[in-house]
């Protein structure tokens, strides 16, 4: 039986697009007259920064961050403070990136490492489902409606475009125009969302893991041709020396206490912190029920301590699972190692906050994945009944 995709028409794929964006309308329309909200308050409604695009305040406002503010200067020069411009666009960022985690998921059912899976006949299907689960999944609320957490999503929309231009020049069968034009959109979605959100770090070592995954039986990076492979490690050189830059004591250091909270937290507790809400990220996106604004997380003190040791543990035995399969289950490894490169970016540097749910926005792509294509795994083997 052939398992390649079957080809669909640019009509199937118009519909299809318009099904994924109208789901996240449907689900987010609501939240249209949500009113500004904690760190909102800082970053948009007190925010002088914005009232003027020209003067270029709002990138000495945050500049890790200025695409992002720029975002919201557009907001306030359209409408001010009114909510209702804000939330529309957030609901249309994520929809945007809905559109691309479909268009994602189909390009990686595309390569090499696809060849003769049973599922590459259902890549479409399994496409699908995956962004419309990405698209209406209740853990995805707080990055879409808590309006700074644009930052998050719209990091997450250049991010995701990177991953999508990437995979499209490698699929291409021989080197030329279009091949170079998809690798420098890729290089400048991903510079864009460097400037969004830190998340966008961890981009170089998501595109070495599809190639990893992905592209094993190919010739590699040195398909890209050397003018790319040049730009690529100085692109790779400023996001390491900007991560540095970041680690400096004052991240190192004890976080003081805040927003309410009556105590500080150390880089150590919070990492040990982190390991055990990186499980829980995961459980989230599985099983979505506990959910809360704010979550009172317990800190960790120790790796001796039960729940920590175990989500140590666990998180090794899912990195340890993605390398082990990522031959016969090219779909499983991709959707581990996508979850635990994305959520690194939120657990490496330490925060005042040890646990939010739009943290869980990107990495939630990978586990959708293997959902997806898990029930359509069993599916296909299940007997059939008349």
């Amino acid at each position: 039986m052939n398992n390649f995709p079957r080809a669909t028409s640019s009509a199937d794929r118009i519909l299809t697009v318009l099904l994924i964006v109208f789901s996240g309308l449907a689900v987010y329309s609501r939240t249209l007259g949500h009113p500004f909200a904690f760190d909102d308050f800082g970053s948009i409604v007190g925010n002088p920064s914005l009232e003027r695009i020209c003067g270029w305040e709002w990138i000495d406002f945050n500049w890790r961050r200025c695409v992002g503010y720029f975002t919201f200067a557009l907001n306030f020069q359209a409408g001010g403070l009114s909510v209702g411009g804000y939330h529309l666009t957030n609901i249309a960022i994520h929809a945007c990136n809905a559109v691309l985690v479909w268009w994602l998921v189909r390009l990686i059912f595309r390569t090499p490492s696809m060849d003769g899976h049973p599922l590459r006949r259902r890549a479409d299907s399994i496409a699908l489902f995956t962004s419309l689960i990405f698209s209406t999944h209740p853990v995805m609320t707080e990055a879409v409606t808590y309006i700074v957490q644009r930052l998050m999503s719209l990091a997450s929309l250049f991010y995701l475009l990177t991953a999508c231009l990437y995979v499209k020049a490698r699929l291409a069968e021989t080197p030329g125009e279009m091949r170079r034009t998809f690798l420098l959109g890729a290089l400048l979605a991903s510079l864009m969302g460097f400037f969004t959100k830190e998340i966008a770090y961890t981009i170089p070592p998501a595109l070495i893991m599809i190639e990893a995954v992905c592209f094993r039986d190919r010739s590699g990076i040195r398909a890209l041709g050397w003018p790319i492979r040049i730009v690529g490690a100085l692109f790779l050189l400023v996001v390491v020396l900007s991560f540095l830059a970041m680690l400096d004591t004052a991240y190192l250091s004890d976080i003081p206490p805040r927003e309410g909270r009556q105590y500080g937290i150390s880089a150590t507790e919070y990492w040990l912190t982190e390991t055990r809400a990186v499980a829980t990220y995961l459980r989230l996106l599985v099983l979505p029920f506990g959910q809360t604004l704010l979550h009172d997380y317990p800190l960790s003190k120790s790796v001796l301590e039960p729940k920590t040791a175990l989500s140590v543990v666990f998180l090794l035995v899912l990195g340890a699972m993605a390398v082990l399969l990522r031959k016969r289950q090219p779909v499983v490894a991709f959707g581990l190692l996508w979850f635990l490169i994305t959520i690194s970016a939120q657990a490496i540097v330490p925060r005042p906050n040890v646990f939010f749910e739009h943290r869980a926005y990107l990495s939630g792509v990978g586990v959708f994945m293997i959902v997806t294509a898990g029930i359509y795994g069993l599916a296909e083997r299940a007997p059939d009944h008349v």
